[in-house]
C-alpha cells in the first residue's frame, strides 16, 4: 500500500528533525511526495497514532517524538 510506504518516508524526515519541530504543511508534503491529501493524511494518522507527531488544527504538524534516537 502507498500509505505504508509514505509512513516510512514521514518517519525519515520526522527523525532528521528536533522534537518541538513543525513539519511542512499537508499540501506541501502530498506535493512532494506526489500523492493525495487523503492518502497523506492516512499515513499521518498512523504517526500520531504511534505518538510521533501531534496534528492541531489550524496549527500545524508538530515532531512529538523520534522513531529512533
Amino acid at each position: 500500500m502507498i500509505y505504508r510506504k509514505i509512513i516510512n518516508l514521514l518517519k525519515m524526515k520526522v527523525n532528521s528533525l528536533a522534537v518541538g519541530d513543525f513539519l511542512p504543511t499537508e499540501n506541501e508534503l502530498a506535493n512532494l511526495y506526489n500523492i493525495s491529501r487523503n492518502t497523506l493524511r492516512k499515513a499521518l494518522k498512523e504517526l500520531e497514532f504511534e505518538g510521533l507527531i501531534e496534528r492541531k488544527h489550524g496549527s500545524g504538524t508538530r515532531i512529538k517524538n523520534k522513531p529512533f534516537q
